[in-house]
């Protein structure tokens, strides 16, 4: 059994690297103590998390600190040449993808 445990995760999956060793995710910030269940869903931004580590280690991978209300989502294509960034707005049916050549590095 693992250690790991994430918080202030909603509306996100966890995008898994090929070999298993981290996956991708979204989460908000931390509200503040005793707002935790107040806040709005803003400012969501794209971690990598490594399986066995502190959420503290998380790496920021993606953020859009112009467009508060977007939230993010990311994954490797089958054949493990690129790194998919899918954007979503709230109940907007409009999505944004974006992609780059991926490197094992996470």
């Amino acid at each position: 059994k693992y250690p790991d445990h994430l918080k202030w995760i909603k509306f996100s999956g966890a995008s898994w690297l090929p070999d298993g060793s981290g996956f991708y995710y979204g989460r908000y910030p931390a509200p503040k103590e005793g707002d935790e269940f107040e806040d709005q869903n803003y400012f969501n931004k794209l971690y990598f998390h490594k399986i066995g580590t502190d959420q503290s280690e998380d790496v920021l991978v993606y953020e859009d600190t112009e467009h508060p209300d977007y939230g993010f989502y990311s994954w490797i294509t089958d054949d493990e040449k690129y790194q998919i960034l899918g954007v979503w707005s709230g109940a907007n049916d409009n999505n944004l993808l974006y992609y780059r050549k991926f490197e094992t590095s996470g």
